[in-house]
């Protein structure tokens, strides 16, 4: 059932409505109280967050208040606010208004809190409102808007003391790049370090034919490039590349130009002093004179060299793995010299015609193979160019030998090899897990005779499930002297049951085919993307009036709420109820 208003309650409400505005734009400003924003550090870590207080200093009376807060969007990101505890003192009530607007970025609107009763005086803290720190910067901390007044609707005249926050971040080497994000720390300062913290390393190389070693991870390069202009370049695809070094506990960048060298047609990599360039790669070289390229390893041709192009004098090849490569002018087919690029299948003329190869017994008994001679039939004698051997029941089951006219023999038949496993190695001193072992040895040959040796062997899949390893680790080790040394090897093929590689070496001894228990990589964690701090928009003069207003409305609700309560509680008495202030009047009923 409803009930009419009296109409002083209207006309309070319309007094509320429309003088509190007027006496707040009116009001003088003075310098014995304030409402200052205080953070709870000037300083903040990164990915942190910081309390800003809105505090009242020497304040009188004061029975509500509303205010903006403005930051930067770009170093702060608003979270939540909460009511403080100086409207509260003496145990009064209060109502924090659920008024607050964070539609506009960088503005907290509408900030507002009640007492229901008399003001509060003196000081403390009105509201807290919680920012994390996303971005390293300053950001200007303001109040705007701000509206307070007396439990009787007078306003109060106060200043506005604003704060700023600057975030900051933990780089204990001081190259500019946060420790949480740092993959290299403790960097020493002479060297320039990429976005992740990492040395980059040194060389005298043309920025445009390379990656950008600034903005990759030093530790592991992917599709790494390098060249030289007008002389050659090296891509080393999907090969995982580390351009660092460990030194005493200090991480450092490889010297690229001690490391790599180009010159006229040819490029030397130091594999053997930096090992994460033992690798497949691309190479170009710029030729000069040259119609015909013949690519050579280490002065002697390269039979698993791959030539993929040779357009305008630049030519294009993969190699398997690295050290000295250069070009020169090859021969071609019908220059009575059978290349490493030329075999009997397509060259017959400077080959000879190809012949099948005669396979011996296997499990461990030696085995003779036959093979193509270069040069023609009718002499007693032969320059052999290779044999092959093959064991077909051994995980060592074929082994060709490159003799390139090094051996003259009369009967090629009667070289061999001698194999046989060896059960008692089962482990390496280095930490690989051992399949098999073998001895092979050389029959009416020795290794001066030989250029080149390739081994092709198999592993079964069943043994890599069992012991968990890294089908990638898998390599041949040959013993020379009393040391394991790992020898170039790659994966060359698969079967439902195995993995074939083939590996490469320069003489026979004890080998052993090994492997290293596989082991999950770490998560690396992704940088945050640097951003541009944006200052919030200044307020026009509009909308501070159409927020100040906003107070107002909510103090008169306020009023006409309590004053509701009072007058129908004294339809039941005789005195009227005087005990709320809002409704004391100097003047008599």
């Amino acid at each position: 059932m409803t009930r009419d208003l009296p109409a002083e309650i209207v006309l309070f409400a319309l007094l509320a409505l429309f003088t509190i505005p007027l006496a707040f734009a009116q009001a003088p400003r003075t310098v014995t109280n304030s409402i200052a924003l205080q953070p709870s550090s000037p300083s903040v870590l990164l990915d942190s967050e910081v309390r800003v207080d809105i505090v009242a200093n020497n304040i009188s009376g004061l029975a509500g208040i509303q205010a903006s807060v403005s930051y930067n969007p770009a170093v702060l990101r608003y979270e939540r606010a909460q009511e403080g505890t100086f409207l509260k003192q003496g145990g009064a009530q209060t109502l924090f208004l659920d008024t607050i607007d964070t539609t506009t970025s960088g503005i907290i609107k509408n900030i507002a809190t009640v007492r229901i009763g008399s003001g509060a005086s003196g000081s403390g803290t009105i509201a807290s409102i919680y920012l994390r720190a996303t971005n390293k910067g300053m950001s200007d901390l303001r109040l705007s808007q701000v509206l307070l007044a007396t439990s009787n609707g007078t306003t109060i005249s106060t200043i506005a003391l604003n704060a700023s926050v600057n975030v900051v971040f933990p780089d204990a080497d001081g190259d500019g790049v946060p420790d949480t994000l740092d993959r290299c720390p403790g960097t020493p300062p002479q060297y320039a370090v990429g976005r992740h913290g990492c040395p980059i390393p040194p060389g005298n190389f043309s920025p445009d034919l390379g990656t950008n070693l600034s903005d990759v991870d030093l530790s592991g390069v992917t599709s790494f490039r390098i060249g030289v202009r007008g002389v050659g370049g090296l891509d080393f695809g999907t090969s995982n590349i580390s351009l660092l070094e460990n030194v005493s506990g200090i991480i450092v960048p490889i010297n690229l130009t001690r490391a790599i060298e180009f010159s006229l047609h040819r490029v030397i990599v130091r594999s053997e002093l930096f090992a994460t360039f033992n690798a497949s790669a691309t190479v170009t070289l710029v030729l000069a004179g040259i119609s015909n390229p013949l690519v050579y390893r280490n002065n002697f041709t390269c039979s698993d060299c791959r030539i993929i192009s040779f357009i305008g004098g630049n030519l294009t090849f993969t190699v398997p793995h690295f050290t000295e490569y250069s070009v020169q002018d090859g021969s071609y087919c019908g220059d009575s010299f059978c290349s490493s690029l030329e075999s009997c299948s397509l060259c017959s003329i400077d080959c000879g015609v190809c012949q099948t190869p005669v396979v011996s017994g296997g499990g461990g008994g030696s085995g003779g193979g036959g093979g193509g001679s270069s040069g023609g039939g009718g002499s007693s004698s032969k320059t052999l160019e290779n044999i092959t051997v093959s064991y077909p029941n051994f995980d060592i089951f074929r082994v060709f030998i490159d003799f390139t006219g090094r051996k003259t023999v009369s009967d090629q038949n009667t070289l061999s090899l001698d194999a046989s496993e060896i059960a008692t190695i089962t482990s390496l001193p280095e930490g690989p897990v051992v399949y098999k072992a073998f001895n092979i040895k050389p029959i009416n040959f020795v290794s001066r005779d030989m250029q080149l040796v390739k081994i092709e062997f198999r592993t079964d899949k069943k043994w890599i499930e069992e012991n968990n390893i890294d089908v990638n680790s898998i390599k041949l080790y040959r013993l020379v002297d009393t040391s394991w040394t790992p020898i170039y090897t790659v994966r060359i093929d698969e079967t439902s049951y195995s993995y074939h590689f083939l590996a490469e070496t320069t003489g026979f001894s004890i080998f052993a085919i090994g492997g290293s228990v596989s082991t999950e990589p770490p998560e690396e964690p992704q940088p945050e993307d640097e951003q541009i701090p944006v200052q919030a928009p200044p307020q026009t003069p509009a909308q501070a009036s159409s927020d100040m207003l906003g107070l107002v409305i909510i103090i008169a609700g306020v009023v006409v709420l309590v004053i509701m309560i009072g007058k129908l509680k004294g339809r039941h008495k005789k005195e009227e109820n005087v005990s709320n202030p809002f409704l004391r009047s100097d003047s008599s009923g």
